[in-house]
Parts: structure tokens; sequence; C-alpha cells
């Protein structure tokens, strides 16, 4: 499964993560949008018409519905082979240090999305910014350049994210872009929004967010939702927010330390930690809710620009994007940034029953969603006369006014996979339904899914055809279905290239079913039993998989009635190690995704810290045991410690939480023994915390550092006295160390403690001024192995009574 957890690489602008089990295996991203490009040419068509259209006898109405002319290209985010190998050396040079046979072993795949959307950026219009609360029709100018966009709003997921637009242009729009594409310019650019799963690491945090504070400061501190020249309030019990307010990633950034440092988002260590450790957990954590918080109540969106006249357009095409060296070959804003589109991320409308306390946990390793969204300015490249190919010019004779003359063609070219036997699209031109006045019939088949052609002569003013497709399907043991045949309503439309979509006209539920992460040395096999079912139709579909370690994903295709629910059940059933089966409750998921549990519920985690002399313990070896007594389930975590001794902490999966008492055991070894000076356990218990001893003794370790500068507060310097209960035969001891102007801030010093006693000790300070005068505190009880003072604290005398 792909892991979250860093490093990721980035090699000739590809995104490639780690696997979360074997260290050679990769997923990459898809790669920067481009051109599709199809038997050497690029699927790229604009269609004008000459300005001799203006005097026509064409109603006001269907000039301004076929504007100055028609645009229809294709993109894809395809990876070329080419590419994949240098991304395969690339990871060879990076690891060759890390894993040996690189060459022979590494495995590239691409990363499984399971929801996306595309969005076309045309000059100055794009198309639906998703989840913003719509302003008025008003606010919005009708652009002089473009009229309208049409394509495939869901990309092709499981081929190279393949989507078909076709954009109606006015005259000023198309002199725009033949223009800039004659200039080798990047007039258009595609936004792809696309949904993955990960693994994402485990981090012994729990953060604790006010939904509503966060969604309010996040419009006040980054501008959003606040639109100029208003300052009307939102009605009550309502959260407005501006589809105009795009905030940058820095700045989301920043936005989440502030609200950290007010409060609103909380976030607590649910293990103790020490010094720099602290801080990289907290960033951690930090990062981790930013990406929640971006998904939940962002979307991804281009940063907004003011329309430009045609004037300044044409003139400052060029400094939309520069052109580049390869054919249809678009560039990702990581890749080179003069390419990309200037991606910015748009808040979501968010209605105030939705704004509630959450609480994050991140202590176990579980996948999450992440969106990846893709986005490039492209240019077609090509010399004046290979673009003259691609443009075509017509006349008011023209058989572009005279003939109703269209293209269709399918995104699907995989059929098997969809049970697809063929697509029938019927097509109407004139006339009624029962009598029309020209009509056809255009077969696709998984031997011929190539565009096929329809003409009609055009009756008056009229340009507008209907259509409805025709599926037709295979019986399938690897497609559940109610009917084998599907036929949409009539439509009617305009448009001169006809995009045959199945995803928009079939409800296909696609679920991939793979193991999370699961112990397989205590589970052998996991049983997954999936339910579908549709009351309103009556249709229902059952499968099981049986998962074990090394199991590929596998794939539910359900092809279920139009507008019928897509939820289903899930059952597991585990077989533990020794062979005792475990039978989960059903549950409901909707995400098509599942990722599969093992039987545990809960951790247990042990805090395990040495408190010996590393010059007289030279190997520490221990052994953690749980048995479950619902099902005899026995587990194990071993440790091995070597000099210098630091805590460290063993967890065991649990499935009754309410069951984590355990046994200890652990043996000391003297530096270079092969046999143990002294063993102690097992120790049955609870506890959360298992301290090391050696003997009777237990060495404590202690970081005394000191809060301040002493040169400021005129301190010549500051002496720490330590002193604890000594173990039995030892006489008591004062330990003390000495602070001095310019010198050490931190000093260590080791502590001889009771075994059988909470590891308390004592500590008094005395702070020796420039002016001659001591200030000596109380003795004061203390715990734990960082001791900071704060000098301004110390220097404050001590308080009578």
């Amino acid at each position: 499964m792909l892991s979250l957890e860093t490093p990721y690489y980035e090699i000739e602008g590809i995104v490639v993560f780690r696997d979360h089990a074997l260290p050679t295996l990769f997923h990459y991203l898809a790669g920067p949008p481009r051109l599709t490009v199809r038997d050497g040419k690029p699927h790229f068509r604009l269609l004008k018409y000459r300005e001799a259209l203006a005097g026509s006898t064409l109603s006001p109405s269907t000039r301004d519905q076929l504007g100055g002319g028609f645009l229809t290209f294709g993109v894809d985010c395809r990876v070329d082979e080419e590419t994949l190998d240098a991304v395969r050396t690339g990871l060879i040079e990076l690891l060759s240090d890390q894993i040996a046979s690189l060459e022979d072993e590494i495995a590239l795949v691409p990363v499984l999305y399971t929801k996306g959307t595309v969005r076309l950026l045309a000059i100055d219009q794009c198309s639906g910014l998703a989840d913003a609360e719509p302003e008025p029709a008003t606010s919005t100018p009708q652009s002089r350049f473009v009229r309208g966009i049409l394509g495939t709003a869901t990309p092709s997921l499981m081929g190279h994210q393949e989507a078909i637009f076709s954009v109606a242009l006015a005259p000023d729009g198309v002199a725009l872009i033949e223009g800039a594409y004659r200039a080798e310019l990047s007039p258009i650019g595609v936004i792809y929004e696309l949904e993955l799963s990960g693994l994402r690491p485990a981090l012994a945090v729990r953060v604790r967010t006010d939904q509503k504070k966060v969604y309010q400061s996040l419009k006040m501190e980054l501008g959003l939702g606040i639109e100029a020249g208003t300052d009307a309030p939102a009605s009550e019990g309502e959260t407005r927010s501006s589809p105009r307010g795009v905030a940058l990633d820095a700045e989301l950034s920043r936005a989440v330390a502030s609200l950290v440092e007010s409060g609103a988002i909380e976030i607590e260590l649910l293990q103790q930690q020490e010094g720099p450790e602290v801080d990289r957990i907290r960033e951690a954590a930090m990062k981790m809710v930013k990406e929640d918080i971006l998904a939940e109540m962002f979307s991804p969106t281009p940063t907004a620009q003011a329309a430009p006249s045609l004037d300044s357009a044409t003139r400052g095409a060029g400094e939309l994007a520069a052109s580049t060296a390869a054919l249809g070959r678009g560039l990702s804003s990581g890749h080179d940034q003069d390419h990309a589109l200037e991606l910015g991320f748009q808040l979501r409308y968010k209605k105030e029953e939705e704004l509630e306390v959450r609480t994050y946990r991140y202590d176990v390793a579980r996948p999450e969603p992440r969106t990846h969204a893709p986005n490039a300015f492209f240019s077609l490249l090509t010399r004046d006369t290979t673009l003259d190919q691609h443009i075509t010019e017509v006349g008011l004779d023209d058989p572009f006014f005279q003939l109703l003359q269209l293209e269709v063609e399918t995104t699907t070219t995989d059929f098997a996979r969809l049970g697809l036997q063929t697509i029938v699209v019927e097509l109407q031109y004139g006339g009624t339904l029962e009598a029309p006045r020209q009509s056809a019939s255009l077969l696709f088949t998984p031997a011929d899914p190539s565009p096929k052609g329809f003409r009609a002569f055009r009756d008056q003013d009229d340009f507008s055809y209907r259509y409805r497709v025709d599926y037709r399907f295979a019986d399938s043991d690897e497609v559940a279905a109610a009917s084998l045949r599907h036929t949409t309503e009539w439509r009617t439309t305009t448009k001169r290239t006809l995009v045959v979509h199945p995803p928009e006209d079939l409800d296909l539920l696609q679920v991939y079913v793979e193991p999370a992460v699961v112990d397989w040395k205590l589970v052998r096999t996991i049983e997954v039993a999936l339910a579908y079912s549709d009351p309103a139709s009556g249709f229902r579909s059952e499968r099981s998989y049986v998962l074990e370690e090394g199991s590929p994903r596998r794939e539910w295709v359900l092809r279920i009635p139009v507008g019928a629910p897509r939820e289903y059940s899930v059952r597991p059933t585990w077989t533990l190690a020794n062979g005792t089966k475990v039978s989960g409750e059903p549950t409901v998921h909707a995400h098509p995704r599942l990722f599969v549990e093992g039987p545990f519920t809960g951790r247990l985690r042990v805090r395990v810290v040495p408190a010996v002399d590393p010059t007289s313990v030279g190997l520490i070896v221990g052994e953690l045991v749980h048995v479950d007594p619902g099902t005899g389930l026995e587990s194990r975590r071993s440790l091995s410690l070597e000099p210098p001794f630091r805590p460290t902490t063993l967890e065991l999966p649990l499935i009754d939480p309410a069951h984590d008492e355990y046994s200890w055991s652990y043996r000391l070894f003297a530096p270079g023994a092969s046999t143990p000076a002294e063993e102690k356990g097992p120790i049955v218990g609870n506890a959360k915390v298992q301290v090391i001893s050696e003997g009777d003794v237990v060495h404590l370790e202690i970081e005394v550092v000191i809060v301040g500068d002493l040169a400021a507060a005129e301190v010549l310097a500051v002496q720490v006295d330590l002193r604890a209960p000594p173990p039995p035969g030892r006489q008591p001891q004062i330990h003390s160390l000495l602070f001095e102007m310019g010198g050490e801030t931190r000093i260590k010093q080791r502590l001889a403690l009771r075994a059988d006693r909470d590891p308390l000790y004592e500590v008094q300070t005395t702070v020796m001024t420039m002016g001659g005068d001591a200030i000596v505190s109380e003795w004061n009880e203390h715990t734990g192995p960082v001791l900071g003072l704060d000098l301004a604290t110390l220097m404050s005398p001590p308080q009578d009574g």
C-alpha cells in the first residue's frame, strides 16, 4: 500500500511514494496534464467562421449560441515509458546504498485513483468551482471571449485520466486562442482533483479541533469569504464564504500554526517525549492537521485574475506560460513553476451545524484519503504549417452551415472491464421522435472503438439534434448487474463533438478490497463477505474474498440501477494464528476503497525506561507478552538495547482493550558477556511504564537546563544542587552543578535512586548576582529526566510562609 510517510521523491516532474511493506515497490502519481496525442497527432481542433456570419440570416440567438468558433481537444495525465525509465534510474541512484540489486527488483505502479474531477481554465473562464457557495448572477460579468465550456467533468480514472472538452468561443476568443497558439503560448489550462488513499504513519498524538473557530479564523486571517465593498453580515445560523477568496499553501501553514497558538487546535502527546523529539512530533502533527483541514474545508482552484481586454490579453498571452520543449507536454507546479497554473485553495461553503468539535487520532497507522491536484497550462507547440492542420476556417457557403456535421467518440477503450459488448449511439435530427427527419445508429465495439461521423442537412436555423445511448453487456461473473442492457433518455444538444462517457450514464459501484496494516504473524486469513441490496429494484449481490499475506487488491464491480444507493455492507471473519475464528459485526461503507483491518480494536503501549549504569551493563534483552482471554491468542514483542540506553515504547495489538494485563521480563548482560548477570520477571500487571533497574538501584540521568541569559540578568553563576534518598547501603549524596556566565546552559548528572520507590529527587538553586547577592531557593521535589529552570523564576526571592 502507498505510504504517506516521508521521504517521497520527485523525479522528472513525477512524484513517487514508497510502499509500506515492500522496499522495492514504488507508487507514482499521475503526470502533469497535457494534450492527448493519438497516432502522433495532438487531439486538438479549432473551428472558426468569418465575420460575414454577422450579416447572415441566422437569428441573433443562434449566432450567440454558436459564438465565433468551437475548440475541441482531449487532455490526459499520461506518464510515458521514457519518463518511467528515467524515474526508475533516478530511484536506483538515490537508493543504491539502501537496497541491493535495485535494477532488477525496483517496480513502479500507478496510483489507484477512486474519485476525480477535471476543470478547464480557458482565458478568463473556469468550469465549475466545486463546493463554493453560488454568488448572485449579477456579480460575475459575462466573458467576451468564452461563451460556454462542455466536457467530461469526471476523467477516466483507470487509464491515463483522459478527458475531452469543447469550448464555444466568441469572435474575440477565437482571435486570442489562434494568436496565442501561433506564438506557441498557453492560453488553456486544466486542473485535476483526484482522490487516492495512502497509509498515514503512526504518531503518538491526539488533536482536538474546534471546527467553528478554525473556519471563522481561516476566513479572517486569509481574507476568505469577505467581499470588497460590502460589509453585510451573513444571516443568522449561516457561515458564508466567497468563491473569490483563494489561499496559497504557505498561508495555510501559517494559519494552522496560529490556530495552535490560539487554542482552536490542541495537540496532545500520548507518550512522554523529551527534548527535540517533542518539537518534531508537534511539527509532524501540524502537517497532518493541515492535510485534514485541506481535505475537509478546501478545494484546489486557480488564483483569480481580472478578465483582460482583447488587446491586453493578446499582448500578455505570453505571460500565461512560456513555451515548453515537447509537443503537447504540460508541466506540473513541482516541475517548473514558469509553466504551471498558480494553484491555490478555496474555502468550501460550510453550514453552522457542520462545524463541531472534532478529535483526530494519529496514534495508529491507517489508510487515509488524500487529494492530488495536477495542473498545468499547455501549448500546442506546432509550427504554423502544422497548426493549420488543426484549424479550419469556414464561410457562410461552407458545409458547416449547410450541413449538421458532427463527430461521435467514446472515452472507453476497455470494454471488457465494464462487461460491455457494444455501445450504440442513436441520433435524430428534425421531425419528431416517432418520425425524425434524419436518423442514424453508430456502433462502437471492442474491435472498433474509433470515432464515427453523422451528417444531416440543416433545417433553417436549427443546429440541435437528439441522441440516446444504448449499452449492451455480456453476462459476466466479474460484473454483477440487475440487467444486461441500459438505455439513456433522449437528450438534445448542439455540440459538434459528442463524447460518450459511460461513467456519466451508468451507475457503476466499484469496490477495491485489500488488507490494511495487518499483523500477519497473528492473523492467518481474513474472509471478507460483501453484500449490496437495492430495495427499490430488488437487485441484490453478494461476494466473498479471502485475504492473506501478499494478497493482491481485489475488485468488486456492480452495475447498479441509476440513482440507486451506493452503500454496501462488509462482514469480516478473521482466522487467528492459533486457529481461532473471530467474526466481526456487519458495517456499512460507501467509499470505493475498502481497507480491511485486523480484529484488533486497541493497542497496549508500555514505555520502557532503562535506568542502569552503562559502564556495568552492556546489553538489555526484554520481552512483553499478552494473552487474550477470549481467544487464547498470544502476542509477543522483544526488546534489545545497547548503550547509550534511551527510553522506548513497546506495542501489542489488543482484541479487547479492557483486557490489558501483560507479563514483562528482562535480562541484563555485562559488557562483552554472553550470559546474563541479572534476570527479572515475569512482572504481571498493566502499568504503562516499566523501569529497568540494576539490582535495587535505579540510575536516572538528569539533564538540567537553564532558560535565560545570565549576562542580561546580571548573574555571575547559578549553582544547582541535586539529592535523592540513597539505595540501601549507600550514604546520602548531594551533586552540585555550576552554570557560569558565558558557559554551558545544559549539564547532565546521573543519580542513583531506590528501585522500590518512585523516581523522585530534590533540587535547590543558588543564584549569585553581580551585586554580590546570593538568592537561595528551598528544596523542591521533581521527577523526569529533563529539569528546566527559568532564570527569572530563580531570581525571585522565596516567599515567607
